[in-house]
């Protein structure tokens, strides 16, 4: 374990002792968005998701690990490299 993460973990662990959270400046930057997003999903109970031009799926794996979606999500992307690419991390693809 490298010293930096050693000092996080120790920091993270005090700061939880006053009722903080401590994150990186480019996750506290995006917190808001973050926020509107999962309001809007949860508010309008949305199951499903089309992702035309998802490039690699850098959309879909946002909405799961940053938003807590766990829908389905439809991707529809052209260009072959990136479909292919899009395919491995999505671990299942159907060709149209």
């Amino acid at each position: 374990m490298t010293i930096k993460r050693r000092l996080s973990g120790i920091f993270e662990r005090g700061a939880e002792q006053f009722g903080w959270t401590l994150m990186p400046t480019w996750r506290a930057e995006r917190m808001a968005l973050v926020r509107l997003l999962r309001r809007i999903f949860a508010e309008h109970r949305i199951s499903s998701v089309l992702d035309v031009g998802a490039n690699e799926g850098q959309y879909a794996s946002y909405l799961r690990s940053e938003i807590g979606y766990a829908g389905y999500i439809t991707s529809f992307e052209p260009a072959t490299d990136a479909f292919g690419r899009l395919c491995a991390a999505a671990g299942t693809c159907q060709r149209l």
